[in-house]
């Protein structure tokens, strides 16, 4: 099951330091508070979103063990279900319907839903012309940040690793091979393409 997140702490100490967690739901019966690096606060795991909440509050007023939270001034959040679940709970409903004389509505109608709650198609857009925008500007951006070194010009791998990511999610989401960027950003350090090679403006092909 996909975890998601279901409540927000902020814990404001007596020092006057913040700190922020979150309660996720890993699966059915299994409630987990995380910190912002994704850290588990105390290794438990919650039967309930009660019990994990009721916990905290027990943390933060008695706790001895982390003398810091005592009297700290704790708030709780509902958090909204991610856009996945959103559309999920409101798909129930559509096909619980008799749809035997025109099954095809109830896809074109799930189609909306989703396409409502995930904004699917324009983070694809969006995300693209981003994309293309940094993959054109790769060298430039390297030249920007580190010296010529007598290998040749600077490459930023941090950089070009997460173009790659970017380029592998936006190939499972669209069904689209990109392996001609794929393999400018796999190429050895010592091999550098030029910007006028890469794509010039314009949803990533």
């Amino acid at each position: 099951m996909t975890q998601y997140p279901v409540k927000a702490a902020r814990i404001k100490l007596r020092d006057g330091s913040v700190r922020h967690l979150i309660l996720i739901r890993k699966d059915k019966g299994d409630y987990r508070w995380i910190n912002a690096v994704g850290e588990e606060f105390d290794g438990v795991a919650y039967l309930d979103e009660v019990t994990a909440m009721k916990a905290l509050r027990l943390a933060v007023e008695v706790d001895h063990a982390r003398p810091e939270f005592i009297g700290a001034d704790l708030t709780i959040d509902p958090v909204g279900p991610p856009p996945s679940r959103r559309a999920a709970e409101k798909m129930s409903a559509v096909f619980h319907r008799d749809w035997d004389n025109d099954p095809e509505k109830a896809v074109e109608e799930a189609t909306e839903l989703i396409e409502q709650e995930t904004r699917v198609s324009e983070l694809l857009n969006a995300y693209q012309e981003l994309l293309a925008y940094s993959f054109t500007r790769r060298p430039a951006f390297a030249k920007a940040l580190f010296p010529k070194t007598p290998e040749g010009e600077p490459r930023d791998l941090v950089f070009d690793g997460l173009l790659l990511a970017c380029i592998e999610a936006t190939e499972k989401a669209t069904l689209q091979d990109f392996d001609n960027l794929k393999k400018i950003l796999k190429q050895p350090v010592s091999r550098i393409i030029g910007a006028t090679s890469m794509p010039q403006k314009g949803p990533v092909q």
